[in-house]
């Protein structure tokens, strides 16, 4: 949980809201790199003939004179020239000031290379080279080119870049020295300090001028590469501001090499191919437009083929998942011999063309059932995601098929359930044939009563002596602490999870916290950047994580969790969502003079209405799967200070309750606190309402002195107040409190003369007096190393297992950040190799507390 930022109270460099956004480090020598999404083959994966390749499109509007750096997404269908790329879309003019253009710049002459739009009825002549030869162009367009497409119109425009979804294993990418127009060559999103540029040859440097150069051209945002000693460099914005750029999907942007020699950057396929590559499905013509939608052309080998279609969408930024489709049209019946044309134009449930900005095609043929389930091989793999070569995937003695008619789970073992509580298991209603959705049992009859006995049974001698009365109950044990282990489901791709699927990923969680000790886990259902843990959420302007999360780890989790007897805590940031923040620019913090603030955290205000209701439906979702309760973490106004909120819906607040006031002044400070511990008090409301937990917590900042700050230095700081929220009614108060005391983030900016493991004893007293049984009092430690003034702290094993056991002993409870550290950093300690931290976790968890 770490962010740091400057203390306009002390001036001085503070951890305000701790580190559950990490710095990792792998065997103690290199900050670790997230992988944001890697292939995952699910166990039920099969690559199969009787599905196409992947088609797709992406609709582009230009509006009059634009001018748009864009990439594609897709392999050429047919061929890579810009005359089979674009054809005759855009405005063909003789004239050459007057004809669309398309650019790419050749990083060999350090100029541009210009395409125009011909008026010619000839396919080969629609587009001819811009310098002047009027000969055919020769430019291909293909994934990781960059180039600017031109609007030189006085009206808007519309063009469409489609192709063939990229199944290669990584894919090349060259650098030349000097400036060049680049694209990460998936259809994904990629993090610049995500990708492997800095390995793969790019130059760092302890000055921008004298590192490479990495600029957006919408926004003109330039990251440079900053060096470091023990990895190959940060891509930055500033000279202490790491880049949060990232390299979308269809988008372009400049690289400036500063290097002597090319390199080649090679990323590595983002998902999984489960597809044939020599399938008897080819889709071999598209026509796309607005007006008309688009019609696919599709070749079938086998004479009488039955095919299906199915479709998946992407919002910008989107990330391609090959497991995430839906159904557009069942059971469509080919003449022997007739090659399919379908278009599609949209439905009650799926937009039109011209509402979508990227949508995905696959074919698949619904005549071919190799498990005899009743459900398509295709159906089975790309959308039920069961087996299709076995009719019970779940081995719950129901098939699939019968499993999906019915509206049964096909990968839950629910035969021993009974659905519509009958009295009769779903298992055997599948024997039966009846319906697991109906109540169906016929009603028991009563037991035949008995004849009264002819004469009364004689009477039983009254016993001599009493019976021995029982003992009395013993005492209940005390309740057990909260052992709480913290799960970032985003940290568990590639390395040692490389090959795992969703599933078994979930099993080892739950697993690992078993072995651990813990009782609780924190699991971080949504990511602000990439979206929710598990597949197509209802909440308004919430979408997907790529990998685990369409694939539904967070309610596999739950599941597998309270099957072992394991709470589990959805923890969230719900006012730092980049999904909402893009849909709804109103409800954005913003500066003094209006601006959006800290658009790289995308700030929400708590002060509008409909942000607020907003909650109340992403809260009522997260409960809706199963969670035992919530917990907000590190969420208040961003930044230590007064820069934020002055936005619209804050002002009106301010104003109508001090019309003679002045925007931030001592009551615009104290309002701010007041309207952000009304959002805690509605949070915990509804929480409460579903009779589940209510957690919140937050980062605890200590002095020099060992001493923890002031509860209203914190508060006038960030607008967090811990005793507001412990001073709230029941109904809302926070059933848990959790205070970040990391004993190494202090010692990185203080010094380590006092601040090691065993400040965690006084730290850990100091708030347990302070919340003084209002409510739970936990505290939250890490394994995380820290950087501050003082140095690099990173803690020893003995350290971590210290700190966790005083947090046991002086609190209600120990929460701790984070699993995935925990399983996979190594110690060399006299001459063997340890997973250090989860040894310390458990030798701290498993030992018995009073």
């Amino acid at each position: 949980m770490r962010n740091d930022s400057y203390s306009s109270i002390s001036g001085e460099f503070v951890g305000r809201t701790g580190a559950l956004r990490r710095i990792g480090i792998r065997a103690m020598s290199a900050f670790f790199v997230l992988i944001i999404a890697t292939a995952l083959v699910p166990q039920t994966a099969q690559a199969t003939d009787s599905v196409s390749r992947p088609f797709g499109f992406t609709r582009i509007a230009l509006n009059p004179g634009d001018s748009r750096a864009c990439s594609t997404l897709f392999d050429p269908l047919n061929d890579a020239s810009i005359q089979a790329t674009l054809g005759q879309q855009l405005t063909a003019s003789y004239t050459a000031d007057t004809a669309d253009r398309v650019l790419k710049w050749d990083p060999h002459t350090q100029t541009y290379v210009a395409a125009l739009r011909y008026p010619s009825d000839s396919q080969s002549s629609l587009w001819i080279a811009g310098d002047g030869s009027s000969q055919d162009s020769s430019m291909t367009i293909l994934p990781g080119d960059g180039f600017f497409i031109e609007n030189r119109q006085e009206y808007s425009q519309t063009v469409f870049l489609s192709g063939l979804i990229p199944l290669a294993g990584a894919m090349d990418v060259a650098i030349h020295p000097g400036l060049n127009l680049f694209a990460y060559p998936f259809p994904a999103p990629i993090g610049l300090n995500h990708t492997a540029l800095a390995s793969a040859g790019a130059k760092a440097n302890k000055r921008a001028s004298s590192a490479d150069q990495i600029t957006d051209p919408d926004d003109g945002q330039m990251s440079w590469l900053k060096s470091h000693r023990k990895n190959p460099g940060t891509w930055m914005t500033g000279r202490k501001a790491k880049s949060s750029e990232t390299l979308m999907p269809g988008a372009a942007h400049w690289y400036m090499s500063l290097g002597n020699n090319a390199f080649q950057w090679s990323p590595t396929r983002p998902y999984e191919a489960p597809f044939a590559s020599n399938s008897s499905l080819v889709i071999d013509s598209v026509t796309i437009d607005d007006n008309n939608g688009a019609t696919l052309g599709v070749s079938v080998e086998r004479p009488g083929a039955e095919l299906e279609i199915y479709y998946q969408d992407l919002a910008r930024g989107g990330l391609f998942n090959p497991r995430s489709w839906k159904i557009a049209e069942l059971n469509i019946a080919l003449e022997s011999g007739t090659p399919l044309q379908w278009t599609d134009v949209g439905s009650e449930n799926r937009p039109p063309v011209a509402d979508v900005i990227t949508r995905l095609y696959l074919v698949a043929m619904s005549d071919v059932d190799s498990d005899g389930d009743g459900l398509p091989d295709g159906r089975e793999t790309f959308i039920h995601n069961t087996s299709p070569s076995s009719e019970d995937t779940d081995a719950d003695s129901m098939p699939d098929g019968w499993e999906i008619e019915n509206q049964l789970n096909p990968l839950l073992a629910d035969g021993g359930s009974d659905l519509d509580g009958d009295g009769v298991t779903n298992a055997d209603e599948y024997l039966a044939g009846t319906d697991p959705n109906l109540s169906d049992a016929p009603p028991s009859e009563p037991p035949p009563s008995e004849p009264p006995p002819s004469e009364p049974p004689p009477s039983e001698p009254p016993p001599s002596e009493p019976p021995p009365s029982e003992p009395p109950p013993s005492e209940p044990p005390p309740s057990e602490k909260l052992k709480g282990i913290r799960i970032d489901p985003g940290y568990f791709y590639g390395g040692s999870y490389s090959g795992q699927s969703t599933d078994a990923i979930a099993a080892l969680m739950v697993d690992l916290a078993l072995e651990w000790g813990a009782n609780t886990i924190y699991f971080r259902a949504v990511s602000p950047y990439y979206g929710a843990f598990w597949n197509q959420p209802v909440t308004p302007d919430l979408y997907s994580e790529g990998g685990h999360g369409v694939n539904n780890i967070f309610p596999l989790v739950i599941q597998k969790a309270h099957a072992a007897g394991v709470t589990i805590i959805a923890y969230v940031e719900p006012n730092r969502m980049k999904s909402v923040w893009d849909a709804n620019p109103d409800w954005r913090e913003k500066d003094i003079q209006g601006n959006d603030y800290r658009p790289d955290s995308y700030p929400l205000s708590v002060f509008h209405p409909d942000y607020l209701a907003w909650t109340t439906s992403f809260v009522n979702e997260l409960l809706d799967m199963g969670a035992d309760g919530v917990d907000i973490a590190e969420c208040d106004y961003v930044v230590w200070g007064d820069a934020a909120t002055y936005d619209a819906a804050a002002n009106a607040r301010y104003f109508a309750e001090y019309p003679a006031g002045s925007l931030g002044d001592a009551n615009w400070v104290a309002l701010r606190k007041q309207v952000l511990t009304e959002w805690y008090e509605h949070i915990g409301t509804v929480t409460h309402a579903r009779e589940r937990e209510f957690h919140v917590t937050y980062t605890w900042v200590s002095h020099a002195d060992g001493s923890l700050y002031n509860h209203a230095d914190i508060s006038q700081g960030t607008g967090f107040s811990f005793d507001d929220l412990l001073a709230l009614p029941i109904a809302s108060r926070p059933d848990v409190i959790v205070a970040e005391l990391m004993w190494q983030q202090a010692a990185a900016r203080h010094g380590e003369a006092l601040f090691d493991a065993e400040w965690t004893e006084s730290a850990s007293k100091q708030f347990t007096t302070f919340v003084a049984g209002r409510a739970e009092a936990i505290v939250h430690v890490e394994v995380s190393p820290f950087i501050g003034a003082a140095g690099t702290i990173a803690p020893m094993p003995d350290e971590i297992e210290t700190s966790v056991a005083l947090a046991l002993q002086h609190s209600d409870g120990a929460d701790i950040y984070d699993m995935d550290q925990a399983n996979n950093l190594l110690y060399d300690f006299n001459g063997s190799v340890d997973t250090w931290a989860a040894i310390a976790i458990s030798n701290a968890f498993n030992a018995t507390y009073p």
